[in-house]
This record gives C-alpha cells, structure tokens and sequence, in this order.
C-alpha cells in the first residue's frame, strides 16, 4: 500500500478495486500497489495525485533576530 494526496482540487473517485468511493481535494488515501491478481500494477495518475511519505518534514530553523538598543533620547558627550 501506499499513500496518496488527491491534488486535484476537487472531489475524485477512487476507482481501485474494493476501494470506491469519493475523496475530497486534499484527503489521503492508501492505495494498494498492485491489482487484485498480485501482479498488475495500478497506476495512479500524477497530476491528481501526489505521493505521501509517512517521514515529517524536519522543524525550519530558529531565526535569530539581532538585539535593538532602545534610543533614550540621550546623547553620549
């Protein structure tokens, strides 16, 4: 099995054997990877759908924000 993001946006029928049914833009399915024979492979049409990895992305980096010295109206002799 493996998992797809419907891309589409729109609704999509899910036509995999045993697995009909809608699903919505933005939804993710699993799809098995093979026909029910074992051997014919399916063929998830690319610009529909796109290919979800179980691995969350990694946290963005810290940003460092430089230190700003409030200005007291005074000026150094």
């Amino acid at each position: 099995m493996s998992k797809y993001k419907n891309i589409s946006g729109g609704p999509l029928e899910l036509a995999v054997p045993g697995l009909g049914g809608l699903v919505e833009d933005g939804e993710i399915v699993d799809i098995p990877d093979f026909q029910p024979d074992g051997v014919s492979p399916i063929v998830v049409p690319l610009n529909r759908w796109e290919p979800v990895t179980d691995t969350a992305p990694p946290p963005p980096a810290p940003v460092s924000v430089p230190a700003v010295q409030a200005d007291n109206g005074t000026e150094n002799a």
